[in-house]
């Protein structure tokens, strides 16, 4: 009975007249959720290309070490270090796109009993709600960051690593660098 008389109040809802102008707060507190809710998005899209970037190269290199280590096993000590670093990132990676628990806007019975409540200011205590909710996805979001820059920092030093990897094999090659020797000697 209770859930019919708070549907009604609803649909015969007209705030009246505020004794002050709270139109801006309630338009800064949409402004603020709508720009980090987008600066999520775009932590989301920048994690879901280093991780294509991360599982493109972790395939090759896969590919590439498996037909490597069949003629020179010894090699393995060389990409280690690269192999390490690019599951390091892949990890970081698809952590930040993993779901958190975040408050979220209150429902719609919470806004029937601010309006009914607080009456013309109903509106501006319901989107006052908005601020802890806006610290919450600063938090969030920060965290998101964090792990989107360090996944990135290990994908550039597994890169780095392949490189200096693929420099050890190309001198190995040539016969300028004897990986059996440096290990008998170590």
């Amino acid at each position: 009975m209770e859930k019919l008389a708070e549907i009604e109040f609803a649909r015969s809802f007209e705030p009246g007249k505020p004794r002050a102008d709270y139109e801006w707060t309630v338009e800064f507190a949409r402004e603020a959720l709508a720009a980090r809710s987008a600066a999520a998005d775009a932590l989301d899209d920048k994690a879901e290309c280093l991780r294509r970037y991360v599982g493109t190269v972790l395939v090759g290199f896969s590919a590439a070490l498996l037909l490597v280590l069949q003629s020179h096993p010894l090699w393995i000590f060389s990409f280690f270090p690269a192999l390490v670093a690019l599951m390091i990132a892949a990890i970081l990676s698809g952590s930040v796109s993993s779901p958190i628990d975040f408050p979220a806007l209150p429902k719609i019975e919470r806004a029937l009993a601010y309006a009914k409540r607080y009456g013309a200011e109903g509106e501006v205590r319901f989107y006052a709600f908005a601020v802890s909710l806006q610290t919450s996805l600063d938090d969030i979001l920060e965290g998101e960051s964090r792990r989107t820059k360090h996944a990135t920092y290990w994908f550039i030093a597994a890169l780095s690593f392949l490189l200096g990897a693929i420099a050890v094999v190309a001198l190995s090659l040539a016969g300028v660098l004897d990986l059996k020797a440096l290990l008998e000697r170590a």
